[in-house]
């Protein structure tokens, strides 16, 4: 976007709906492209929490899902770092969101996106593997150095 002062996060794809808005979330600046969502920890369909009920009240589950990278634990939430390179797989659930805008600011609210170098959390368009083909997703991707944390080999959030 010309004269656009904030970082633009596209997410193309052969599964993408286009939208013709965008969205200024903090000082991050999305393009919204598409409705699907990757899950891999507190917002899965077997967590009670209250961000995981309003995720479920807002979308429809299509499918489980998989993503090159590793899963690391911060205690009672995972973080995951994608690398399109790994062999492992961080695994998942996807979600087709009823209101993408709407929805993805309580969910970046809820991961503490506020557009900074250092906020936990980046939200990114990432290709994800499900049992009907790729999807181009929006998934939570972990921002801080996974130094000294522990690796969750199996690659499967246990709450």
């Amino acid at each position: 976007m010309v004269g656009c002062r904030y970082p633009v996060r596209l997410c193309d794809g052969p599964n993408v709906r286009w939208f013709k808005f965008t969205q200024t979330i903090g000082k991050a600046h999305y393009r919204m492209t598409t409705s699907f969502l990757f899950v891999y920890g507190t917002l899965r369909r077997s967590s009670m929490h209250p961000m995981a009920l309003f995720l479920r009240n807002h979308s429809q589950y299509l499918s489980d899902g998989q993503l090159p990278g590793r899963l690391y634990s911060l205690g009672r939430y995972p973080a995951m770092i994608y690398d399109a390179a790994t062999e492992n797989v961080v695994k998942g659930e996807v979600y087709e969101l009823t209101d993408p805008v709407t929805v993805l600011a309580h969910l970046d609210a809820y991961e503490g996106i506020e557009g900074h170098s250092d906020d936990e959390y980046v939200r990114r368009c990432l290709p994800v593997e499900t049992p009907k083909g790729p999807k181009s997703c929006w998934a939570y991707v972990f921002n801080l150095s996974p130094d000294g944390l522990s690796r969750v080999e199996s690659g499967y959030w246990v709450e």
